[in-house]
């Protein structure tokens, strides 16, 4: 009973939403005129992993015979390996843009594998969101139906420096560490934050067979970011069972760490999503 009532809340608010943002465009015949909104506080942890497991991490959830990994433009990054990241945190005041009441609060987590291409897509470079958790049903639900993302519900906790999310048998757990007296800076001070901010840039889609991308918009100018190392620990069929370990330390952004980890406070716009695939 709760999942229908949940599944005709979301249809009203998906139908509320449909309806604004096509009368914005029919006005302004602008292309990305209706947006998502929020502010994110989160740990951003990029991790290389061989190349050979990245191919088999790409396919691992779905057949997508046009996708492939691309030559990331990561300067330093080992030849060797393939980026891939974590998003792990909390989003704040998140939802439509076209009314406050409904946007909430929720802990988000999503795994993805950047620098991928597809010859079916118009967009050169491409970020797959490949897996997501959330807090709240109601905005899995909405990933899921509107953007075509495999997001889950699941059990999330977070503190000021740890991380948990259960599902089913399956966790993932994170510790998170930084310099004693660390403050945090202004991103425009901080000029390793690179990596990051070509990554978080890009386009992205989730289900390949959804066929639709959407892009988020950072306020990197007012971002405050301070370096943190990440202890992560998570059974991997539970993210992707290509992955070649289940436990990983990363050291904080560095000049000595160029692809170190790093904790996050940004505002973000996020766009509806577009058929990108032909």
């Amino acid at each position: 009973m709760k999942r229908y009532a949940a599944v005709l809340i979301f249809l009203s608010i998906y139908f509320i939403i449909t309806s604004s943002c096509n009368e914005l465009k029919r006005k302004s015949n602008a292309k990305h005129e209706c947006f998502i909104r929020g502010t994110y506080h989160a740990w951003w942890v990029i991790l290389g992993v061989d190349t050979s497991s990245a191919i088999q991490m790409l396919h691992a959830h779905e057949d997508m015979a046009d996708v492939k990994l691309m030559n990331k433009t990561l300067t330093g990054f080992p030849p060797n390996q393939h980026p891939v990241l974590f998003e792990i945190g909390k989003e704040y005041n998140c939802g439509p843009s076209v009314s406050s009441a409904l946007r909430s609060d929720f802990l988000e987590f999503k795994f993805e594998i950047p620098f991928v291409s597809s010859f079916k897509s118009k967009t050169s470079v491409l970020n797959y969101k490949q897996r997501l958790f959330e807090s709240s049903s109601l905005n899995s639900i909405s990933s899921n139906i509107m953007y075509g993302l495999d997001a889950f519900k699941a059990y999330m906790y977070m503190s000021d420096s740890s991380y948990e999310i259960k599902l089913n048998k399956a966790t993932f757990k994170a510790n998170f560490s930084t310099t004693d007296n660390q403050p945090w800076m202004r991103f425009r001070d901080y000029s390793l934050f690179k990596p990051y901010e070509t990554i978080m840039n890009m386009t992205w889609f989730g289900r390949r067979k959804f066929g639709v991308c959407a892009q988020h918009t950072y306020d990197f100018d007012t971002a405050l970011v301070k370096p943190s190392r990440a202890h992560l620990m998570f059974n991997k069929s539970m993210i992707n069972p290509y992955f070649p370990h289940e436990n990983y330390d990363v050291d904080q952004l560095s000049s000595k760490n160029l692809f170190g980890a790093v904790q996050i406070r940004i505002n973000f716009t996020m766009t509806l999503p577009e058929t990108c695939f032909e």
